[in-house]
């Protein structure tokens, strides 16, 4: 049993993480920010309210969607407009589904890559840092390095394609382990 304070800073978390996919849906389903902004005000308080009734084990950006669906539900009945078709509702949750997805999946890849790149050297960390980070060219740094460019070409090709495999073993090692 969640004391309140634990509940609030439980909702709070959830809340604050989702709250700008829950005004992009809003606004996806409104087209107007001014009318997203004043259904999402509803919105909030109804989630705190039924906060209780949502399932730890779900998917709170999905709950929460389905509370502003219902809410832009009874906004149109009230401005006399069409109610969406659920079937397009449907279809903006699967789209919004797959975004927090793939949103999920490129953390995952961040993660692995700097712990990849933590393992690396610090000169090999500083060749890529300076490459790719400062977009630096090959003969800069090789001058810099005081190494050939030829040299530094084939250096950093080893160093990216180690960082790479790093990452693909770490991520597969995620996906083994959930």
């Amino acid at each position: 049993m969640m004391s309140d304070s634990d509940g609030e800073k439980a909702f709070l978390k959830l809340f604050t993480g989702a709250r700008d996919d829950i005004m992009a849906y809003l606004y996806s389903l409104t087209l107007s920010h001014a009318d997203a902004e004043d259904i999402f005000q509803d919105v909030s308080l109804l989630l705190w309210e039924k906060f209780g009734d949502w399932r730890p084990d779900g998917n709170f950006r999905a709950w929460a969607r389905k509370m502003a669906w219902n809410k832009v539900q009874n906004w149109r009945r009230l401005k006399s407009e069409a109610v969406w078709d659920p079937d397009v509702i449907a279809a903006l949750d699967r789209a919004f589904d797959e975004e927090e997805k793939e949103r999920g999946a490129l953390a995952d890849v961040k993660a692995a890559l700097e712990h990849c790149l933590a393992r690396l050297s610090a000169v090999n960390r500083l060749i890529l840092h300076r490459l790719y980070g400062e977009n630096n060219s090959y003969k800069a740094l090789a001058r810099f390095l005081n190494r050939s460019v030829r040299g530094l070409k084939v250096t950093s090709h080893r160093v990216r394609e180690k960082v790479g495999e790093c990452v693909e073993r770490r991520l597969a090692l995620e996906k083994r382990q959930a």
